[in-house]
């Protein structure tokens, strides 16, 4: 039973964490769009390829959730918008390699939202229990 609490945990907090990144993606998607099909595009693109690293990000973080545990919030919080900022830049970096050429906001942004993500995450995480 244990287990299943721990999964389901972890679950909601990947949730939570994507669906963070995926309003952030739609809103800056909205202000930069020319058009719904260009909107459409970039919003289910992007929310793909975040989908994808967010996900293997959420491993990580679980991993360092049991691993490290943490006596106050601030620090938890701390250690996790740096470790998802440094995820971030790394998950960055794999995809103007894999894509081409990424402007200076999309990494910044990027790098943003999944350091926020990650602190989301763990938000949810640790305040969840069953």
């Amino acid at each position: 039973m244990k287990a299943l609490q721990g999964l389901f945990g972890y679950i909601l907090s990947f949730i939570g964490a994507f669906s963070l990144c995926l309003c952030i993606i739609t809103i800056f998607g909205l202000f930069s769009g020319r058009n719904a099909d260009e909107i459409k595009f970039g919003i289910w693109f992007i929310g793909t390829i975040t989908l994808f690293y967010v996900f293997i990000g959420s491993l990580f973080w679980e991993m360092a959730f049991w691993l490290i545990p943490f006596k106050t919030w601030w620090a938890g919080g701390i250690f996790y918008l740096l470790f998802g900022a440094v995820y971030g830049g790394v998950t960055i970096t794999i995809v103007t390699f894999t894509l081409g050429e990424t402007a200076f906001w999309g990494w910044v942004i990027g790098i943003n939202m999944i350091a926020l993500a990650s602190f989301v995450f763990y938000v949810i995480r640790k305040k969840v229990h069953f």
